[in-house]
């Protein structure tokens, strides 16, 4: 599992995902208990994929947003600041190319 997506958020997107497509369909049952526990397992399976791949997309950009608000004096970057920025940065890149 990844660190940045929890059984939470894997139930979550599995139930919107499987609802959106059974409003459309008379007599499909919602997420919930009467769902046959193979097709509950296939939803989650893919949710957790999306969610997994998405993620540290996600928090990568986040980071980088952090990043510009510290870093955002105009291009003058004091020491401290500036080593926070930069290392904020070059964790989103490691997020991003999938090393963390």
């Amino acid at each position: 599992m990844s660190d940045y997506v929890t059984d939470e958020m894997v139930e979550t997107a599995a139930a919107a995902t499987w609802n959106r497509s059974a409003r459309e369909i008379d007599g499909c049952p919602l997420w919930d208990g009467r769902l046959p526990s193979n097709i509950r397992h296939s939803i989650r399976s893919d949710a957790r994929a999306a969610l997994e791949a998405a993620a540290p997309l996600i928090a990568a950009d986040a980071l980088r947003d952090a990043a510009d608000a510290i870093d955002s004096n105009d291009g003058e970057i004091s020491m401290p600041v500036g080593l926070i920025a930069v290392t904020l940065r070059a964790r989103a890149d490691q997020m991003e190319a999938g090393r963390g």
